[in-house]
């Protein structure tokens, strides 16, 4: 048996099966967002500007905007930072702290790390300022946090991370943009730092995003 496999057969608070069906959808998504940084288009190109415009249009008729954040390896705990405090300033403290949770939850985080790269070796890695973080630590952060991530990306459905099964979960809006940057997502009208308060009604956006 390998280790994904004997990880899988563990029971979890939420249910062998759940918990096997999660990680299974954690790690299509993780293989499609790696997927689309391979096609990514060049920065500063044509291509990326026509995305940038069209990922701004499809926020916008949302009553959404984006709020950029440098793209310094450090974009998701920035983006992050500014949805949970209404600033990126703690970048390097969110980082940290989604490290250490990751540690402590070992068990139900090394299945995601690749089989040839040892888990100290993947923490201490992403612990280090600068490392571009993904889809792991969005599962990590929302769930030591106790709330949801919505991941907002171009011409695709609304992709939610839940790290709480509480009905009355905080959101988190952030957007995953050419295949290796995440800014974040914030009312149209919202150029406060105060904390952002987004909660997303899944039916009525894809409906909306089929008529």
């Amino acid at each position: 048996m390998s280790r994904k496999q004997a990880a899988k057969s563990r029971p979890g608070s939420g249910g062998r099966r759940a918990e096997a069906e999660r990680k299974r959808d954690e790690r299509a998504a993780r293989r499609a967002l790696a997927k689309e940084r391979r096609n990514r288009p060049e920065p500063g190109s044509s291509g990326c500007e026509e995305e940038f415009v069209s990922f701004a249009n499809q926020l916008q008729a949302l009553g959404l905007k984006l709020r950029e954040v440098p793209g310094d390896g450090n974009c998701l705990f920035r983006a992050l930072g500014d949805q949970l405090e209404g600033h990126s300033r703690n970048h390097l403290k969110h980082r940290q702290e989604t490290v250490d949770y990751m540690i402590r939850q070992r068990e139900d985080f090394e299945p995601f790390v690749e089989d040839d790269i040892p888990f100290e070796k993947h923490v201490a890695s992403l612990a280090k300022p600068g490392t571009f973080a993904g889809n792991d630590a969005i599962v990590a952060f929302a769930r030591n946090h106790q709330l949801n991530v919505v991941i907002h990306q171009l011409n695709a459905p609304l992709w939610q991370i839940r790290g709480t099964d509480k009905s009355s979960a905080r959101e988190l809006h952030i957007a995953y943009r050419y295949g290796e940057h995440y800014d974040s997502v914030r009312r149209i009208n919202d150029n406060s730092e105060a904390p952002a308060h987004l909660l997303t009604d899944f039916q009525m956006l894809h409906q909306d995003r089929t008529n």
